[in-house]
């Protein structure tokens, strides 16, 4: 079965991982450029970092920890940001 969901800020998913408790996570292009969550009843939540998510060439890692992680690309330096499991 497939079930759709309607992305509300009319992003470009680009990257999708699964998280450690059942949602899923993935980064958006556009004029949001974040990263989203969609929980398994269908409510999703956007986070907006405070540097620019590189999501559309690297993707989203799950982490052991639970945590998501992710790439940053900000003047051509290169950082690596983290969601917390139960923080977000």
């Amino acid at each position: 079965m497939i079930k759709e969901f309607r992305e509300p800020m009319s992003e470009v998913p680009t990257s999708i991982v699964s998280g450690a408790n059942g949602d899923i996570w993935f980064t958006e292009q556009g004029p949001f450029s974040g990263i989203a969550r969609i929980t398994p009843a269908g409510e999703i939540t956007e986070f907006k970092p405070a540097l620019p998510v590189a999501g559309d060439e690297f993707p989203l890692a799950a982490g052991p920890d639970g945590n998501i992680w992710f790439p940053l690309l900000y003047r051509g330096s290169w950082f690596l940001g983290e969601l917390k499991s139960g923080q977000v």
